[in-house]
């Protein structure tokens, strides 16, 4: 009776054990900070632009004059959130660009 009470209690207390799961953060596509933002320039050219940001993580292929760098980090204990830069590019030279979800950008 007693080793039934203890095998009991144990397999209980392994079963409590496993709702305690880590999910370590996962992040994806191009990181991006709010250093790398502040570099840009209108007028770089595009080499001076993937020194500050690196390669883009999309180029349409329908919008070649377009760079999209996108951030998405997955915190093991939250919501997903996401950083976008979009550059538009005119004869190879930075035109404008925009920041969605800047509040998401790395330090």
């Amino acid at each position: 009776m007693k080793s039934k009470l203890l095998a009991m209690l144990v397999c209980c207390s392994m079963l409590a054990g496993c709702n305690v799961i880590y999910r370590p953060d996962a992040p994806q596509g191009s990181r991006v900070s709010q250093k790398q933002v502040a570099h840009l320039k209108k007028g770089m050219s595009q080499k001076e632009v993937i020194e500050v940001m690196g390669n883009p993580t999309l180029q349409p292929m329908f919008e070649p004059s377009r760079w999209d760098y996108v951030y998405l980090r997955q915190p093991g204990d939250g919501k997903a959130k996401q950083a976008t830069v979009i550059l538009w590019f005119e004869k190879d030279r930075l035109a404008k660009f925009v920041v969605e979800g800047s509040e998401n950008l790395d330090p």
